[in-house]
């Protein structure tokens, strides 16, 4: 009989998806949960022994909803948001601690985070050693662009990588994520880079991984932020170049794969 491991995901909604998306693809924890459910469902056609099967939960942050225990909680994905994590704003500076109290007193949960919510775990655990969220110099990096991962993240997922070393997604940020040499702390790793951003997630075996793109993100969800965006901040000739960039080929099952055997128990998957 096959073993059944379920993965207790505790979803952060940090906003609302605009209509034309929420009414499409609903919020970001149903997103998530279609993700990183059909990805588990391609693991399991590789494994021998476990089913694997992922129960998301949804708490919208900014309304300050937040697990009432995480005792039954495997992982805390952070997901994107119109809102920066310098923003002064109250729900970012609640969110921010919630991040560091969960890495510091609930071992057992990994937290993961996708755009904004690598933006978060990014400044609330590194912070203190110097990494901080600004404005982009290089300005928006948006639609579908290749990330090329560093060897240390390799080492540990060289299944996804026997015949690359580079991946796609999408994506749609303004801000970035800087950190100053020599202020990783032991044991965490640089996921990669694009040609527009060096620091593409953060990796720690067991606990942290951060994605700067959006893998849930499908060509119409981000589409239709091209749209939006593209109306209030961007020419004709900007947003036609930018819907571009979104139709293009992405890896988004292969980044979704990666989170998965990430969040299951263990860490490490045998593919």
């Amino acid at each position: 009989m096959a073993q059944i491991e379920v993965i207790r995901i505790a979803v952060l909604n940090c906003m609302t998806p605009i209509k034309p998306v929420f009414d499409a693809r609903g919020p970001f924890d149903r997103m998530f949960q279609s993700l990183f459910g059909s990805a588990a469902e391609r693991i399991n056609t590789r494994l021998d022994l476990s089913l694997i099967k992922i129960k998301c939960i949804s708490y919208d942050c900014t309304k300050g909803e937040y697990p009432p225990s995480l005792d039954a909680v495997d992982a805390v994905v952070i997901t994107g948001s119109t809102a920066s994590a310098y923003d002064g704003v109250p729900w970012v500076y609640t969110l921010i601690q919630y991040t560091q109290d969960v890495y510091t007193y609930q071992p057992h949960v990994k937290l993961f985070g996708s755009c904004f919510g690598h933006q978060i775990l990014s400044l609330a655990l590194l912070g203190p050693r110097g990494a901080y969220v600004e404005k982009s110099p290089h300005g928006w990096e948006v639609g579908v662009h290749t990330v090329t991962f560093t060897p240390e993240f390799i080492f540990h997922f060289p299944s996804y990588f026997e015949k690359t070393t580079n991946l796609k997604i999408q994506f749609v940020h303004a801000d970035h994520v800087v950190i100053p040499s020599n202020s990783l702390p032991p044991g965490w790793i640089l996921l990669g880079e694009s040609q527009q951003c060096a620091n593409q997630g953060l990796f720690k075996p067991g606990r942290i991984l951060t994605f700067q793109g959006h893998a849930e993100f499908d060509t119409f969800t981000n589409g239709e932020c091209m749209k939006l965006i593209g109306v209030q901040q961007w020419t004709e000739e900007e947003t036609a170049l930018a819907m571009e960039q979104v139709n293009r080929d992405d890896d988004a099952e292969i980044w979704a794969e990666l989170a998965v055997d990430f969040l299951r128990k263990g860490n490490s998957v045998k593919i």
